[in-house]
């Protein structure tokens, strides 16, 4: 399927599909996406600063992005190895790794940045 030079709008449409096909498809980034969800409810009830907002955003874009490769990844292994192989099954573990290491830094991005608003709350 040759793409050639399409305009901006199109490649943001295209991007776009994949999100909404993977929030479709893949349960995995629907309940990160669930969280990240729930973390914006908890930033604005606590009503974090433009940098804890930035830290939050930051973290959140790397987990879904990071799912959404690994879900690129095993799809690309897919349809280039007919059969299941070491080789494939080693690719597919980093790319759920990867995305294990960015879910894990993002949850210690939120009690880093959560906990000692909890903790003033609780406090007064």
């Amino acid at each position: 399927m040759k793409r050639g030079n399409r305009s901006f709008r199109a490649s943001v449409s295209c991007a776009l599909r994949g999100v909404r096909e993977g929030l479709r498809t893949q349960r995995n980034l629907r309940i990160q996406f669930a969280c990240a969800v729930a973390a914006i409810a908890v930033g604005l009830w606590l009503r974090l600063g433009f940098q804890e907002w930035a830290t939050l955003i930051l973290a959140m874009a790397a987990v879904l992005a990071s799912e959404l490769m690994n879900t690129a990844i095993e799809a690309a292994v897919d349809v280039i190895c007919a059969a299941p192989s070491e080789g494939a099954r080693r690719a597919k573990d980093f790319a759920a790794g990867a995305t294990l290491l960015a879910a894990l830094g993002a949850a210690l991005v939120g009690l880093c940045l959560f906990v000692p608003h909890f903790v003033d709350l609780y406090l007064r």
